[in-house]
């Protein structure tokens, strides 16, 4: 119903070898908010993908993880 917003703000990381900067969150926990509207049933499926960067490395991206919600 609405845009994701975070807690903390974006900061740019520009690691070695990659020719563009990343958009990430400061180190630490950074909680998300999602505006929903029910319009049906009492549960729901989100489904998010995501990275996780340091300075010097990447881990592997999580792709397509579902979360559910109980909307009871």
């Amino acid at each position: 119903m609405g845009k994701p917003t975070a807690h903390q703000a974006i900061r740019h990381l520009r690691l070695r070898g990659l020719s563009t900067e990343l958009p990430v969150y400061p180190d630490g926990p950074v909680t998300f908010t999602l505006p929903v509207r029910r319009t049906g049933s009492h549960q729901a499926d989100v489904i998010v993908s995501y990275g996780a960067c340091s300075a010097t490395r990447c881990l592997v991206p999580v792709t397509n993880e579902v979360i559910q919600l109980d909307l009871g």
